[in-house]
């Protein structure tokens, strides 16, 4: 079931061994968020070519500069719009459960 009232979204710099994992686990959540907003912060690794194999399923949005956790945090809290925002860091490497 997506819920629309809810977003999550990931800060990631060089996550391409954990992003993926990350990902997929807000997809095997059993309440779906309206958007899964990922924050590219200038990666020099494979992460935005793993990104971009998620193709329409989750937003990105690429840093043209490393800005920062705080500033990338920042960036998505101004781009998502639903009632409830949360985040998970791009490094998870566990199962995230989003509780209401």
């Amino acid at each position: 079931m997506i819920n629309s009232e809810i977003s999550v979204y990931v800060p990631a710099f060089n996550a391409e061994k954990t992003i993926k994992l990350c990902i997929n686990s807000i997809f095997a959540q059993t309440i779906k968020p309206k958007t899964i907003l990922i924050i590219n912060d200038c990666s020099t690794d494979m992460t935005a070519e793993i990104l971009n194999s998620f193709g329409d399923k989750i937003k990105v949005i690429q840093n043209k500069t490393n800005l920062g956790l705080s500033h990338s945090m920042n960036i998505a809290t101004d781009y998502l719009n639903t009632r409830y925002i949360s985040k998970i860091d791009g490094f998870c490497s566990h199962f995230l459960q989003i509780h209401i």
